[in-house]
């Protein structure tokens, strides 16, 4: 637009155009070949002068616990928005030794296609699985196929009825279970403590760890001493839950003082989900494999909460529903750092 121009010939292998000129501005580059009824260009870069940056790496981690909090928003920690009203100070101490993806965003919103698309690293159009009778198919590598190539022993246990090998959720898994299919306990202690207990006879040797959390999704239900802390008092129908459990859906008549103590109901269970957090965390450290340990904390999407007349998952494209947190912790390979640049929901780090 300012008129600047740089022009040049590339007159064969390893010839280039000075294009200094043109540096931090936007440029149309037209190419025309002279001499000759055609031309082919292959190969073509836009290179730096100068050596390549190399990146620094330490030895690989001996360990991984990959957590999915599931429905869990970015909005709601405050990691990722400091006027959060959740407490998560497990969370943030974490924060400051590891790589946060500020802008990470899944590919579904609703649970079957965003863990689809983390256990294979492929869109909705590759994988197809979307709907309820949906198999993820077997072609597909899937994240616990790479930790058993990795040489690992390979542990998951899970709360989302979604994900299950039955389901094409893996078939690497050395020890599984779906919390929901076999009708064990909900909640995150509950799934945290199964988990841990499946890698514990073999946890001096190299182990991957999945565990599925579900306490940020609906039915969303009374954890203390938190719900105290966000709404106390509340002695109204929604003072233990509120979900679409019941044959109806959810309730559609809600008084304003009762939407504001369901948000209540999810800040105590993100509080929740952080308390356990550190419970993991003091464990490894308690094993000796905390710092041989990469932690990956993440979520499949979020939920609606009224901000548009909708509540749950499901219903939209907003940002409550894609936007979700993105930590890991493995200071060898992810330093401390904030990466502000947008990644997506993928099972490839």
């Amino acid at each position: 637009e300012d008129g600047t121009t740089a022009e040049g010939k590339l007159t064969g292998t390893g010839s280039a155009v000075d294009l200094s000129a043109l540096a931090g501005k936007a440029a149309r580059l037209d190419l025309e070949a002279t001499g000759c009824a055609s031309a082919a260009l292959s190969n073509a870069v836009l290179a730096v002068p100068g050596e390549a940056a190399v990146a620094k790496r330490g030895d690989p981690p001996r360990y991984v616990v990959f957590v999915i909090m599931d429905s869990l928003r970015a909005d709601r920690v405050r990691t990722f928005n400091p006027k959060a009203r959740p407490e998560t100070p497990n969370f943030d101490k974490l924060a400051e030794s590891s790589t946060l993806f500020t802008a990470n965003y899944v590919q579904g919103n609703e649970s079957q296609v965003s863990h689809a698309s983390m256990w294979t690293a492929n869109y909705l159009a590759k994988h197809k699985a979307i709907a309820m009778q949906d198999h993820l198919p077997d072609k597909w590598m899937t994240i616990d196929e790479v930790a058993k190539k990795a040489g690992k022993f390979v542990a998951g246990a899970s709360g989302n009825g979604y994900i299950r090998p039955a389901r094409g959720f893996g078939s690497g898994w050395d020890k599984y279970v779906n919390h929901i299919e076999k009708g064990l306990g909900l909640k995150g202690a509950d799934i945290m403590d199964k988990g841990f207990s499946f890698i514990a006879p073999k946890k001096d040797q190299p182990w991957f760890l999945y565990l599925g959390l579900i306490d940020t999704h609906v039915t969303w239900r009374a954890k203390q001493p938190w719900l105290d802390k966000y709404d106390g008092g509340y002695k109204g129908r929604f003072a233990a839950e509120f979900g679409d459990d019941g044959p109806n859906g959810f309730a559609k008549d809600l008084t304003d003082h009762e939407k504001d103590h369901v948000r209540a109901l999810y800040d105590a269970n993100v509080s929740y989900q952080d308390d356990l957090l550190g419970q993991m965390i003091e464990k490894l450290k308690g094993w000796g494999v905390w710092d041989q340990t990469m932690l990956i904390i993440t979520a499949d999407h979020g939920d609606e909460q009224w901000e548009d007349g909708r509540v749950g998952h499901g219903g939209s494209v907003r940002e409550t529903l894609l936007h979700v947190p993105l930590l890991v912790h493995f200071p060898a390979t992810f330093p401390a750092v904030k990466i502000t640049e947008g990644t997506e929901g993928f099972g490839d780090f």
